[in-house]
């Protein structure tokens, strides 16, 4: 009943993790996407990703993705 389930040991791992994770949340919030003549945000880019038009699918995911290749390295 008196098991520990939390280790003073691991305190700056989770440190870490928590700025590592506030990393990434600010780039993906900071992300300005052009698509169809307008920057989106990539919230604004889900309705394209599920259109039922195959192109516009394909071209919303490829400026989704060019926007992570272009910040690949702070998301490492």
């Amino acid at each position: 009943m008196t098991l520990r389930t939390f280790s003073p040991d691991v305190v700056e791992d989770l440190q870490e993790e928590n700025r590592l994770r506030t990393a990434y949340m600010a780039i993906k919030a900071s992300a300005k996407i052009p698509f169809d003549g307008e920057e989106r945000t990539l919230p604004q880019l889900d309705p394209f990703l599920l259109s039922t038009d195959r192109e516009v699918r394909k071209r919303a995911n490829e400026a989704k993705y060019a926007f992570f290749q272009e910040h690949s390295d702070a998301l490492e």
